[in-house]
């Protein structure tokens, strides 16, 4: 709330609404979300990059809303950040009232909406979550988890991101799983723009499915596929699930390692992955 009242809101309370990778702290009367970056990315060997790419999320979000793009941008009346608070890095966002996960093919079909809008953001890094994953499954706590898996892990990252960079790259999203996309009186809004990143035209398409596919819920992931205008059987794009999910595997990883007590989802990513 420090960050929060330095930029002039007046805050009373403050109640946390979720807390994940980051904390969703809602600001009252202000009605303000402050999204709070844990440690979990920042105390990983690439924090240089995940601070960049915190402020990046603030730029891209405010720009695609600027261009009509159905996503929430930050704050306008207060300086959005992100601001150094703690020890964290703390954004400053509009209140939603009472969101709701999108459904599949309405997400898919908001996706595409924003299309346009991110052909015109061209200033973004190429490849870079898969660089980070990378880095991450060589981080020690990672291969603690993965084991014997983490270097191999590590190489196939390395080696996709190398072939990858050799086609045509496009602004993406970057991370377009379903629970980034909230519908809002009747509005679908994409959100958590921070992974954005130049990458094959596919790539957001894989994410959209990826965890649906990997999990057994094949309907969901045919349902925001069509909404996005997406064949779920092009080859490219079966090529990209499958890096999606490697990607996601030292994150799953690092969850693990940092007190959760099941590792049934990361076993079936892995799973997953040595019979695709």
């Amino acid at each position: 709330m420090a960050a929060a009242r330095r930029v002039g809101l007046v805050v009373v309370r403050g109640e946390v609404l979720a807390q994940r990778s980051k904390a969703i702290v809602a600001l009252e009367p202000a009605g303000v979300v402050a999204r709070v970056a844990m440690d979990v990315r920042l105390a990983s060997r690439t924090a240089p990059v995940a601070r960049e790419a915190y402020a990046r999320e603030v730029a891209v979000a405010g720009r695609l809303e600027a261009l009509g793009a159905p996503v929430l941008g930050p704050t306008k009346h207060v300086p959005p950040g992100p601001h150094a608070a703690g020890g964290r890095l703390v954004s400053l966002w509009p209140r939603l009232h009472e969101p709701r996960p999108a459904q599949p093919e309405a997400a898919g079909r908001a996706l595409r909406a924003c299309r346009a809008a991110l052909d015109r953001v061209s200033d973004l890094p190429p490849l870079w979550l898969l660089d980070e994953a990378a880095g991450l499954a060589r981080h020690a706590p990672v291969r603690n988890v993965l084991g014997r898996r983490a270097e191999g892990l590590a190489q196939q990252l390395e080696g996709e991101r190398e072939t990858l960079a050799q086609g045509r790259l496009v602004s993406v999203h970057g991370d377009a799983g379903l629970g980034n996309a909230l519908e809002v009186d009747g509005r679908v809004l994409w959100i958590d723009w921070e992974d954005a990143m130049r990458a094959p035209a596919l790539w957001d398409a894989a994410c959209l499915a990826a965890t649906s596919i990997v999990f057994g819920e094949h309907a969901r992931a045919h349902a925001a596929l069509q909404g996005l205008g997406v064949d779920p059987t092009d080859p490219e794009l079966q090529r990209l699930i499958r890096v999606r999910v490697l990607q996601t595997v030292p994150w799953s990883a690092l969850v693990l390692a940092r007190g959760a007590t099941s590792r049934s989802r990361l076993d079936q990513r892995l799973a997953w992955l040595d019979t695709h």
